[in-house]
């Protein structure tokens, strides 16, 4: 019984995380297990959809033919029909406690999900809050196109060159979430994530810098803003902003190229990557390959990812810098798919202990303020507000806020917590919470 009960609550694990032509989500995986290949959990969903009966896992156990054996044959249910995949939502995702959100051929996560990892060697750490993914919508080929892996800020803390492959690059940089707190909101039409963690090497200590990310997610693109910053006097060999855009690994997916196409922005298989402000110095790209010790992945294909990298002046250097306590490096990033048009307006609004930025794009206006620190913030955000009943009202979503559509739902209802009204009052954000606001174009 205790076993039927694990695999019942996995029901929703598998049609979330996996795509409709069988690509599985890696950017939420452990920092050292990003596969990006044909490994989907199909074998795993065929076990759910036999226990439960459930046609959304049918539908990911034929998406990927699984392994063949006869203990597996024993789970094949022929009377079980696959359900067509959920399309156009937001959903608050119990697994990674966070947002999950599909839009044709573009997904997006945000985990919120904490480790728990204490300052000690065991910390493995999590090499990013978001992720991306976009296919190419064929269900008879791995349709993959291009995801987005790892965005996030890296400490160089030796001489040694970068590395290359994946694996090193986790052993010799500090760029792993320790010690971590997160919040987040997921509605109906948008959702929002906070962050706040120490950094550090695979297995390591942790170091004395901190990084805080703020993220809102809109149907057409997910733009966050990302800080580090110096919790003691230290030195290294610089400090960097990191994106990671992956196609494939080994042999599976199709190598793409990053291209510069107008200053901060770039591409990579149809995805696009905005850098709307920063402090660093320079922008630089190294192609590398993911669960590899280099960039070919030990065959003749060159990497099938590229690093963005973010390079403060130490960096460019590479030579031993020393940082003050205090001393703070940020960037604001947009990444969103072909299919959308660049944002029409995205702007920092940071003040003392806020992230804080404000987007409006096809889908409306938003504004977030996230407040990572151990105390209450006052802040007056630049939306407007109406009443619920006028034409063009905003609403204001916060930390804790868990929508869920009528087909995930509890009895095949929506479970809504519902939004207040933003009037344009000045608002207290708490301790470690957050305050996203949205003025939506159809309400």
């Amino acid at each position: 019984p205790e076993a039927r009960e694990l695999v019942k609550r996995l029901r929703w694990y598998y049609p979330l995380s996996v795509e409709p032509g069988g690509v599985a989500e890696w950017a939420t995986a452990s920092s050292w297990h990003h596969y990006w290949n044909m490994v989907s959990g199909s074998d795993g969903a065929l076990m759910v959809a036999a226990v439960t009966g459930c046609a959304h896992n049918q539908r990911i156990a034929q998406s990927v033919p699984p392994k063949g054996d006869l203990w597996l044959a024993s789970c094949l249910r022929t009377d079980l029909q696959p359900a067509p995949a959920p399309d156009r939502y937001f959903v608050y995702d119990r697994n990674v406690e966070g947002v999950r959100a599909r839009f044709g051929t573009w997904s997006m996560v945000g985990t919120g999900r904490n480790f728990g990892y204490e300052a000690t060697s065991a910390a493995r750490g999590k090499s990013s809050y978001v992720g991306a993914v976009l296919t190419s919508g064929d269900t008879k080929n791995w349709p993959l196109v291009a995801a987005l892996q790892d965005v996030g800020t890296a400490v160089k803390l030796s001489a040694k060159p970068l590395p290359l492959g994946e694996i090193p690059w986790l052993h010799e940089v500090a760029c792993l979430t320790t010690v971590e707190m997160t919040t987040s909101a997921v509605g109906e039409r948008c959702a929002a994530l906070g962050a706040n963690a120490l950094l550090a090497p695979y297995g390591q200590t942790p170091t004395a810098w901190r990084q805080r990310q703020a993220w809102v997610f809109t149907s057409e693109r997910l733009v966050g803003l990302v800080e580090i910053t110096a919790e003691a006097d230290t030195t290294a060999n610089g400090v960097m902003g990191t994106v990671m855009l992956v196609s494939g690994r080994g042999a599976w997916g199709k190598r793409k190229e990053w291209k510069q196409v107008g200053p901060g922005q770039y591409t990579y298989g149809g995805l696009a990557v905005t850098f709307h402000q920063h402090d660093f110095a320079e922008i630089s790209a190294q192609y590398t390959d993911v669960m590899s010790g280099s960039e070919t992945h030990g065959t003749d294909t060159p990497g099938k990812a590229v690093r963005l990298l973010l390079k403060d002046t130490g960096a460019v250097r590479d030579e031993a810098t020393a940082y003050a306590k205090g001393a703070r490096q940020f960037y604001l990033v947009e990444i969103r798919p072909p299919t959308s048009a660049p944002a029409v307006r995205v702007e920092r609004r940071s003040a003392g202990n806020l992230l804080s930025f404000l987007i409006q794009d096809g889908t409306g206006t938003y504004e977030l303020a996230y407040n990572p620190s151990d105390q209450p913030v006052a802040w007056k955000a630049a939306v407007g507000g109406k009443v619920a009943s006028e034409a063009g009202a905003a609403w204001v979503h916060g930390s804790g806020e868990t929508y869920r559509p009528a087909w995930i739902g509890a009895e095949g209802k929506p479970e809504v917590t519902r939004p207040a009204a933003w009037t344009g009052a000045a608002c207290s954000v708490p301790a470690g919470e957050l305050v996203l606001l949205e003025r939506p174009v159809k309400p």
